[in-house]
């Protein structure tokens, strides 16, 4: 799961290019162009690759007005300065050079951004997990830019699943010393599909928020579910919370166990992902499968209202 420090930095380094190009003023149509789209790239991915679960994922689409700013007051002042020729002044290619270069990578940033929201391949339909709120993909997608897991083997396609209260956030205020402060702590996990309980692992801690998490016991308490010809793993369930015990069958919507904060992580949340050739104490061998949920693919940013 990322950290403060994330969000900070997508919410600053927008606001702090707009104030510094707020005093740059274009010579030329050219340089708005350039101008224009550095903005636009550098909101667009922090827009798209951010984690908006922190403070609010509304603010996300505030994040869109320094761009604006940046933009309109560049058109406003060319008009001003009566500029109506397109051509490049001899001492402005240095300048738009230094435009171009950050303005490809951000935009490259932000195209991967995106195609994470498509994928190919097999796939597997699946119920989501959770019921009566608002929850939230932190990490998903088939992207690196948008899902940390991605290079991990069979968790190419995994889901970090956070739940939101009522001001779009994931917990109480910006630093949390207790896990009832995240909104997803306890909540029921339910099975996404009919199958049966092929490993079932319970009684491990649930660690402090912030902690650097447990390698030894990567997954916490979890279980996994073989349906529809995949391994469906459900990670870092609370302690002692677990209904169900190898090989029995369940149904799709039976109580698995509770959201807890055991394993390899910083804060509460449910890893869901769906695999073939899972090789047993191992997270990241096998064969990654896509999962949809209800007939969608999700990425970051995904809100999931579910009743």
């Amino acid at each position: 799961m990322f950290s403060n420090l994330a969000v900070i930095v997508s919410l600053l380094v927008p606001g702090i290019l707009a104030l510094a190009m707020g005093f740059w003023r274009p010579k030329s149509w050219p340089e708005w162009g350039c101008q224009a789209w550095f903005m636009a790239a550098a909101c667009g991915f922090f827009f798209l690759s951010g984690r908006w679960d922190y403070i609010g994922v509304g603010w996300r689409y505030v994040l869109m007005v320094p761009a604006l700013i940046v933009i309109v007051k560049g058109i406003l002042d060319l008009k001003k300065e009566g500029v109506t020729a397109a051509g490049i002044g001899k001492n402005q290619l240095s300048t738009l050079i230094g435009y171009l270069v950050p303005s490809l990578i951000f935009s490259i940033l932000s195209i991967l951004a995106v195609s994470g929201r498509f994928y190919s391949g097999p796939s597997v339909s699946l119920v989501f997990p959770l019921k009566g709120g608002v929850f939230y993909s932190a990490q998903a997608g088939s992207t690196a830019i948008v899902n940390a897991h991605h290079p991990h083997g069979s968790q190419v396609y995994s889901m970090d699943i956070v739940a939101l209260d009522p001001l779009g956030k994931r917990a109480e205020g910006l630093v949390q010393t207790s896990l009832d402060h995240y909104t997803i702590f306890g909540q029921p996990v339910y099975s996404p599909c009919d199958g049966v309980i092929i490993e079932a692992v319970d009684g491990i801690a649930d660690l402090a928020p912030g902690s650097t998490g447990d390698r030894e016991h990567a997954a916490g308490n979890h279980v996994y579910i073989a349906c529809q010809g995949v391994e469906i793993l459900l990670a870092h369930l609370k302690q002692d919370s677990l209904r169900v015990e190898p090989t029995r069958p369940v149904k799709t919507g039976d109580l698995i166990g509770q959201v807890g904060n055991s394993g390899n992580t910083s804060e509460p949340h449910l890893h869901i992902h769906a695999q073939t050739g899972r090789v047993p104490g191992s997270l990241t061998k096998g064969e990654g499968v896509v999962m949809l949920f209800n007939g969608k693919f999700y990425s970051r940013n995904g809100i999931i209202g579910v009743e």
